[in-house]
């Protein structure tokens, strides 16, 4: 939408597409293949004028558990609350709070640098969430304090692949039967 309040830039090596039914002008989702599984990646405004958390958001949560996908949620929340650094709570807050612990949502802030900077004002609004199994694997969140040319800063961390258990197995079928008496009677008949 040309009204749009949310965005997410990508690469073409990331090879991520849209997902519409979770885009409207305060979320932006994509989804793409990590690993072996699917990783949805949303951006969300969240309006300080609305006292409430766009049903959306909670939409492609559910979405995203239905079909086992990871999932990350970057969010100005415009929203207060000592669980993530803020001084005080406020109702958006306990709102952000109640959209956490109902998903069982792993924050992934850490510290107390301000993600949101003016002149007058900072504070900690910008929020990085994910499902268990994506959090785990996200390391060294830091927000960068050099210049965004916005009052929000940039926030930046590493997303791990997760490794694949491999087995090493033999297909008997296609063993080299004679290679092997002779490698036996060799080894152990001699």
């Amino acid at each position: 939408p040309s009204d749009a309040r949310a965005a997410i830039i990508t690469s073409k090596e990331l090879g991520a597409w849209p997902v519409l039914q979770f885009t409207n002008k305060d979320i932006a989702t994509v989804c793409t293949k990590f690993g072996n599984r699917l990783l949805y990646l949303a951006s969300v405004y969240m309006d300080g004028n609305v006292d409430a958390v766009d049903p959306l958001v909670q939409e492609l949560i559910d979405s995203c558990k239905t079909q086992g996908a990871d999932y990350l949620i970057c969010s100005d929340t415009n929203a207060h609350s000592q669980m993530w650094g803020s001084e005080q709570d406020d109702a958006r807050g306990h709102m952000v709070e109640d959209l956490i612990a109902i998903n069982n949502l792993q924050l992934l802030n850490t510290g107390s640098t301000a993600t949101f900077i003016t002149e007058q004002r900072s504070s900690i609004i910008d929020l990085t969430l994910a499902n268990d199994q994506l959090g785990c694997r996200i390391e060294h969140w830091r927000v960068d304090t050099t210049d965004s040319m916005s009052d929000h800063r940039y926030i930046l961390f590493t997303l791990k692949e997760a490794r694949t258990q491999h087995r090493d197995h033999r297909n008997v079928r296609k063993a080299n039967w004679e290679m092997y008496r002779a490698f036996i009677r060799v080894r152990y008949l001699n």
